[in-house]
């Protein structure tokens, strides 16, 4: 019977890679490798990149029946129905492209959603599109919607129905069983409720190109409730709030055409503090280059003094200069 020794003196023999007469490992054994961690990496894409395609059809499935056209018409009929002509009320989609776009620049350019968990929020969900694509797109603990307009408030609730049927078909490696426990809530309310909160939010979301000011001071001040390092984007115009950093401000694709899109980060919760220690060192640096700019021009002064005193004037009367 063999030893545990002498198994792996087996196992060695039959992996060790060839080697030259001078130890060296031969040229031919490290492309081999090199290659079969181009192929596993090969793989891997592959897979990657059908999970992907996966997860688009599941989104695709799950909307056919509700094209933008039909969310335009419901928001229309109950605006006209009821008279409402606030122009923050107007419908419009953005695409599944553009969150799956957004969420990479998150996780691979600020190093965001790294871990499953978090809450996602979209102010002004519509029929909920965004909801559904971010619960596809990473392993939220809950995504909520918040909308006006009752009639695409229930929109979004007969599509939560496919959504929780459509997901337990689909297979564990293209959705975990964490990701299909994600819960889909969707609440019909005003954001400017003052009993609405997002302080649970780590992702918000608000296709905010025809908010009016108003109502984006009112958003900025449920994102403010949000914790420090948690992302918020907007449509075509950026939070009016100083506790957010804007990362970027991009152009994207939406379904009425090309709109910017500003991704912000809260601030540390003593940013105020940070801010003010900083503009303190800044004075400091300041300070320190005049201290230093006088004391070289006091020492130029010096030197050409005593440069006068030695060789002296146009008259040439310095203490060095030739006496006649």
């Amino acid at each position: 019977m063999a030893t545990k020794n002498s198994e792996e003196n087996v196992t060695n023999n039959e992996t060790k890679p060839e080697e030259e007469e001078d130890g060296t490992v031969s040229n031919s054994e490290n492309n081999s490798k090199e290659g079969e961690k181009e192929d596993e990496q090969k793989v891997q894409a592959h897979r990657h990149g059908n999970r992907n395609k996966e997860l688009h059809r599941i989104y695709t499935t799950l909307l056919e029946d509700y094209p933008v056209n039909l969310g335009k018409a419901i928001s229309k009929k109950q605006r006209e129905r009821e008279h409402l002509k606030d122009p923050t009320l107007v419908y419009g989609e953005i695409k599944y492209n553009f969150m799956a776009l957004i969420f990479r620049v998150i996780k691979d350019d600020f190093d965001g959603l790294q871990k499953a968990g978090g809450v996602f929020y979209d102010l002004g969900s519509g029929t909920g599109k965004p909801v559904f694509a971010a619960a596809i797109l990473h392993t939220f603990e809950r995504c909520v919607g918040v909308e006006k307009l009752s009639q695409l408030y229930t929109a979004s609730m007969e599509i939560t129905d496919h959504w929780r049927k459509l997901t337990d078909s689909v297979d564990d490696e293209i959705m975990s069983a964490e990701q299909k426990r994600c819960m889909i809530e969707f609440i019909n309310d005003d954001v400017k409720n003052p009993e609405f909160s997002m302080s649970d939010a780590t992702v918000g979301f608000a296709n905010s190109t025809c908010y009016d000011e108003e109502l984006m001071i009112h958003i900025a001040s449920k994102a403010d409730e949000m914790t420090a390092g948690s992302f918020f984007i907007t449509v075509t115009k950026r939070l009016p709030s100083l506790q957010w950093d804007l990362l970027e401000m991009e152009r994207y694709k939406m379904s009425w055409g090309e709109a910017n899109v500003f991704l912000h980060r809260k601030k540390a919760d003593d940013w105020q503090e940070q801010q003010l220690e900083a503009e303190a060192r800044q004075k400091e640096e300041e300070q320190e280059e005049e201290r230093a700019r006088i004391e070289a021009e006091k020492s130029s002064d010096d030197e050409e003094e005593v440069e006068n005193l030695l060789v002296g004037g146009e008259d040439g009367s310095g203490l060095l200069s030739d006496k006649k």
